[in-house]
């Protein structure tokens, strides 16, 4: 995994915004995973407002729709099986 959360914190400390900073982390190659985490790390904030953040991101937009998408499908797909 890479150091994003090095590269998040360098764009905001130059006073560009979030929002560049998680375009950046796209270009360079993060998987929301270390979006999210890099999120987490440089703003100190938790997992759900990380997430959040992340799902706002105009950048990160298709990538949020489709993990919004899977996770509405596991949760159907979930509540159609027999319980034991």
């Amino acid at each position: 995994m890479g150091r994003y959360d090095v590269s998040l914190r360098a764009v905001l400390e130059e006073g560009q915004s979030l929002e560049v900073g998680l375009a950046r982390l796209r270009a360079q190659g993060a998987t929301p995973v270390e979006t999210i985490k890099a999120i987490c790390q440089v703003q100190q904030i938790s997992l759900v407002e990380a997430k959040q953040l992340f799902a706002a991101s105009p950048a990160w937009a298709l990538e949020a729709a489709a993990g919004s998408a899977l996770h509405e499908k596991i949760i159907s797909l979930l509540s159609k099986e027999p319980h034991d």
